[in-house]
C-alpha cells in the first residue's frame, strides 16, 4: 500500500503541483520476523488505512470531477460553435434546424467564451481541492 500511495504522490506532484513527500517511510523490522507478523505490522499503521481510503475514494471523486468538468465545456463549445454549424447542419437535413443562425454569433461567442474561462476556473479549484485532499491523506504528519 506504501508504494501505491508514494506513486499517486509523485503524480500528484508532477501533475498538480503540489508538494509531496519524495520518499516513502519505511519501518525497521527485523529479519527474523514472519511473513504474518510483518503484515500484522503493515495493518496496524494508520497511513495504510487512510491510503486504503484515498485509493478507494479516488474512483468516485475522479468520475465526479470528469463530469462537473466536461459538461461546461461541452456546454460552451456549443454555445460557441452553434450559429456556425447550424446552416451547415440544415443544409444537409432540412428537417433538423436548431434555429441559431450565423447572426447570433455576437450574443453566443461573448457568452460561449465567458462560459468557458469559467469552467476552466471550476477545473483550477476542484484540481487544487483534489490536491489538498490526496495531501492531507496520503501525506504522515512528521510532527
Amino acid at each position: 500500500m506504501q508504494y501505491f500511495a508514494l506513486f499517486e504522490g509523485r503524480l500528484i506532484e508532477s501533475l498538480l503541483s503540489e508538494r509531496m513527500p519524495r520518499r516513502a517511510n519505511y519501518m525497521q523490522q527485523p529479519e527474523s520476523i514472519s511473513v504474518f507478523q510483518r503484515i500484522k505490522l503493515q495493518l496496524g499503521q494508520k497511513q495504510a488505512w487512510t491510503s486504503a481510503l484515498y485509493l478507494g475514494l479516488k474512483l468516485p471523486i475522479g468520475a465526479l470531477i470528469f463530469v462537473i468538468n466536461v459538461i461546461p465545456v461541452c456546454f460552451s463549445v456549443g454555445l460557441i460553435l452553434t450559429p456556425v454549424f447550424d446552416p451547415m447542419i440544415h443544409s444537409i437535413n432540412p428537417a433538423y434546424q436548431i434555429d441559431l443562425e450565423l447572426y447570433w454569433l455576437p450574443l453566443t461567442l461573448p457568452l460561449g467564451l465567458c462560459c468557458l474561462i469559467l469552467s476552466l476556473k471550476l477545473t483550477k479549484f476542484l484540481t487544487k481541492t483534489q490536491a489538498s485532499l490526496a495531501k492531507s491523506m496520503l501525506v504522515k504528519a512528521y510532527r
